[in-house]
């Protein structure tokens, strides 16, 4: 692993800003709407925890994998590639950056009897030979580019520094959320690990002179991590998951036929099937920046409702 974040491939190359994840899978957005991607996002970023937990591997490396899949569909479609072949081979792939490598044959093993993944692939013939040639194929686009850094350690390093372990447990589920929603792709992970260990004060109803404080003796480190407004953005990023969650449910409440229904759309819409004359429901870049607006000043309110 690089040195340090700063030097590293994932500090150089793989931040981008709001509008760049929103303006990405633009075609698939084309076929379907952003929510329905949005929603497919999110349920196959559940298919690879559902995975992870099955065949019993380390949340460093399912929280690798999601980066990867991330990264992979920042660049590509899942019109043009399945993400029922995608996410078990990256799967496979990070299992062997973070050095717990497993043969391919039982991942395709995974998710024929995985029960809450088998019904996807009814109709999917998964084969070692296809994910082995992906997972070349998935190094390309991602320009062989495999430092993740998470923000599990600069959690742990900053409450044994506070001597706060009895929050250490909390804070790591709330970033294991955080792999749901795109912050790893926005945000460095050091930054990701301040506002997780302030949002968990926030949620244990800590007062807000001791937040304030929190976030004054994490600002001494002499970097911008404790920044307010990026901190604030990502606890109400985080809100929002788990208001989305309490509404709709995990994963995008979809069920395995519905994402296989909604994968055949975005396939069919990409092939012309849908009708050239109708008005397409994706937005435009000039409406996703407004979105984006709209929603960073929606999450400055977080502060004040804290």
């Amino acid at each position: 692993m690089a040195a340090s974040f700063k030097t590293s491939s994932h500090a150089k190359r793989w931040l981008r800003s709001r509008r760049e994840v929103l303006c990405s899978n633009r075609d698939d957005v084309m076929a379907t709407s952003r929510d329905t991607v949005s929603r497919l996002r999110m349920y196959f970023v559940e298919l690879l925890h559902s995975l992870g937990r099955y065949m019993n591997m380390r949340q460093r490396v399912v929280s690798t994998a999601v980066v990867f899949f991330k990264r992979f569909y920042l660049k590509r479609s899942f019109g043009e590639f399945d993400p029922r072949l995608a996410a078990p081979t990256i799967l496979f792939l990070a299992a062997k950056v973070e050095e717990t490598y497993q043969n391919a044959k039982y991942f395709r093993a995974a998710v024929e009897r995985c029960k809450e993944v088998k019904e996807l692939y009814s109709d999917f013939n998964l084969t070692m030979q296809a994910m082995l040639e992906f997972e070349f194929y998935v190094l390309e686009v991602m320009d062989f580019d495999l430092i993740v850094f998470h923000p599990y350690r600069p959690i742990t390093r900053i409450l044994e520094e506070l001597k706060w372990n009895s929050r250490l447990k909390m804070a790591w589920s709330i970033a294991n959320d955080s792999y749901r929603t795109d912050l790893c792709l926005e945000h460095p992970p050091t930054k990701i690990a301040v506002a997780v260990i302030y949002l968990s004060m926030v949620l244990s109803k800590d007062s807000s002179d001791k937040r304030d404080s929190f976030l004054s003796s994490v600002s001494k480190a002499g970097d911008n991590s404790a920044d307010v407004a990026d901190v604030m953005d990502i606890c109400g990023r985080l809100l929002e998951l788990y208001k989305y969650y309490s509404e709709v449910g995990k994963g995008g409440n979809l069920k395995p036929k519905d994402a296989i229904e909604l994968l055949e759309k975005i396939k069919d819409g990409r092939s012309g099937d849908n009708p050239t004359d109708e008005k397409s429901n994706a937005p435009s870049p000039t409406e996703m920046t407004e979105t984006v607006e709209t929603e960073t000043a929606e999450t400055e309110t977080v502060e004040t409702e804290t």
